[in-house]
């Protein structure tokens, strides 16, 4: 901080970087939750809409919920990058505002998909929606807090999401089904409304986004305030260069390729496993829907409750070195997946409720280390790129997984999963010691 700069904030032990104030973080507190449930909702409803409107077999699951992920994060490599740069020249605000619209126009128009074609065509729309929000909330979380603190605001912005996910994502929308249809109402316009309702969520989000979020205060360059071709290519030099000069940086951005399938992957085959196997037993949809709703709460409630000291420990401890650890973790939690015979039982949450602890300990340690090694002139395209390496994984990934769910059976991608991250941790390993890149950098200035 130097002299004359706007007085620091804080939010408990939390520091907020200069011109920040608390009320300007629980706006963006309050739109960045009910933006991660309108994509996250998709996710946990899925099965239901390929059961009860376009009546695909159990069998063709998997291989349809890969192509669908396919569909919608082959999107998101197409236009991270853009979106990235555009997030460090137009602003955050901006992109998220078009995320929001973008994410409504699909939650309304989703149930009323005739074909797996137009299926498709809407999850390429939500991906596209998708880059906004990554481009705009992500980097707006390692924005907002002052770098000696930014493990600790991170935490909080994550329990508070993982709070109404696990709320609205894991308890309500997935009971509304099943409670309309118990009150006469058929199963095709019970998922239109649960869709609906969300849809009118977003609504309020975007009227909160629109006026009242602020952007956070950014050191850029004056050159860097219109986009065009050439700023896209200078950021993204910049962030090669930079990935050159620190090759812990650029482990940073190759982590994403395992990071983002374990959470994309885990979101859409712990909805597609617990429906089939529902459904085999002979549970109806709806029902089997709070069955994946509890799943889903105990993955997100896990989100809530583990920030609590992950956030602590990544401030404290080697954040490379964290992250390689929660890998470990990781890979522990989705071999234990081979233990689950019956998924009515108490046993599948408590890994899924593992599964969420090594994943936010993944995302606390990734996105703390890269706030704390990417200048802030380029925070937003070095986002985009360590997004772009998480895309291209979670649509290859999400193709095999599909494969492996429809031959080998329901827990084949999660075994999958553990060995990725198996052997991340080695290659990483060897490749650190190798340059002696352990040991963490000086503090970078806000």
């Amino acid at each position: 901080m130097q002299p004359g700069d706007p007085p620091l904030n804080r939010i408990g032990p939390i520091q907020l970087a200069p011109g920040v104030r608390p009320w300007h973080v629980g706006v963006f507190m309050v739109v960045m939750t009910i933006t991660s449930c309108l994509i996250g909702f998709v996710a946990v409803v899925q099965p239901y809409l390929l059961t009860e409107v376009l009546h695909v077999p159990v069998a063709q699951q998997g291989r349809v919920t890969g192509f669908l992920n396919t569909a919608q994060y082959g999107a998101v490599a197409l236009f991270i990058v853009v979106a990235g740069s555009l997030a460090d020249t137009i602003g955050r605000k901006p992109m998220l505002i078009m995320a929001i619209i973008g994410l409504i126009v699909t939650l309304v128009t989703l149930p009323f998909a005739s074909s797996i074609m137009a299926l498709y065509a809407l999850r390429f729309l939500m991906g596209a929606s998708t880059t906004g929000h990554i481009a705009g909330t992500t980097t707006m979380m390692v924005d907002f807090p002052a770098n000696a603190t930014r493990g600790k605001f991170l935490s909080l912005m994550l329990i508070v999401q993982a709070i109404v996910q696990a709320a609205l994502v894991g308890w309500l929308l997935p009971h509304t089904p099943a409670f309309l249809v118990a009150h006469g109402v058929d199963r095709v316009t019970a998922l239109r409304c649960s869709l609906w309702i969300l849809a009118g969520i977003g609504v309020v989000g975007l009227t909160i986004a629109v006026l009242f979020l602020r952007e956070p205060p950014r050191q850029v360059g004056p050159e860097a305030r219109t986009f065009g071709l050439k700023s896209l290519i200078r950021t993204s030099r910049e962030v090669l260069a930079h990935s050159r000069a620190d090759p812990v940086f650029g482990l940073i951005i190759l982590t994403a390729f395992v990071i983002r399938s374990d959470f994309f992957v885990t979101q859409s085959f712990m909805s597609v496993w617990v429906m089939g196997a529902s459904r085999l037993e002979g549970i109806a949809s709806p029902q089997a829907l709070k069955t994946v709703g509890m799943c889903s709460m105990m993955w997100t409630l896990a989100s809530a409750g583990s920030p609590l000291f992950l956030g602590f420990i990544a401030d404290r401890v080697g954040r490379v070195g964290m992250l390689l650890g929660s890998l470990v973790v990781a890979a522990l939690a989705f071999s234990s997946t081979l233990l689950v015979h019956d998924v009515r039982g108490p046993l599948i949450l408590v890994i899924f409720f593992g599964i969420g602890v090594a994943e936010m300990a993944q995302t606390i340690s990734s996105q703390a280390a890269l706030g704390e090694r990417a200048p802030a002139s380029i925070r937003g395209s070095a986002i985009g790129f360590f997004t772009l390496m998480g895309t291209i994984s979670v649509v290859v990934i999400s193709y095999l997984s599909g494969i492996l769910f429809d031959r080998l059976g329901f827990v084949a991608p999660f075994l999958f999963l553990a060995a990725l991250n198996l052997l991340f941790v080695a290659v990483a390993v060897v490749l650190l010691r190798a340059r002696g890149g352990l040991r963490s950098p000086a503090a970078q200035s806000t």
